[in-house]
């Protein structure tokens, strides 16, 4: 994962369109910007929906990393979101995605390709995902019979209440002062 480069921007708009298409059987489209990627058939086996809005909670914390596989069986796709802060353009996300022939090997393998690699805003991505996950159980009870699983609506509940919530300013340092004299102030 590297840092975002001088002359990037963060995309500003992303879209994740979920479909349930059989039982623990479903389709994704994805659009951050300018990018798109399309997989074709996921399954229910490691709780994807989970598994997204975990990594969303991470995107809109600003702070971290989340890596995730989504189950193609046999194909996987290792999602990676590294979250961080930058004075020049705010909370952001890099995220990259990387098609692997098997889902349960990946400790044996080097990904087939590297099918998507942005950067995006944090939160525009968070949101992006919460809605999605949201309007694929648009009817919960149908959604839980056709995924398998229960709809994850404490992990949904959690995503909102995270992009409700304001940020903490990070301190920025200023780094003219001698070492071991480092002032922090609210940026």
């Amino acid at each position: 994962m590297r840092l975002i480069g001088a002359d990037t921007v963060p995309a500003n708009t992303a879209a994740f369109d979920f479909r349930l298409t059989g039982h623990g059987w479903a389709v994704l489209d994805v659009q951050i910007g300018d990018k798109s990627l399309s997989i074709d058939s996921f399954g229910d086996c490691s709780h994807a929906f989970l598994d997204f809005l975990m990594a969303a909670i991470s995107a809109a914390d600003g702070q971290g990393y989340f890596e995730f596989v989504l189950n193609g069986e046999p194909a996987g796709w290792r999602w990676r979101l590294a979250s961080r802060y930058d004075d020049r353009v705010g909370y952001h996300t890099h995220l990259i995605v990387d098609l692997f022939r098997d889902a349960f090997q990946l400790a044996d393998q080097q990904p087939v390709a590297t099918l998507l690699e942005a950067y995006v805003d944090a939160d525009v991505l968070a949101r992006a995902i919460g809605d999605g996950v949201e309007a694929a159980f648009a009817d919960t009870q149908a959604g839980d019979e056709l995924w398998g699983h229960p709809f994850p609506s404490r992990a949904q509940a959690a995503l909102k209440a995270a992009l409700a919530t304001a940020r903490t300013p990070i301190a920025a340092f200023d780094f003219s002062q001698p070492y071991g004299q480092l002032t922090a102030k609210p940026i």
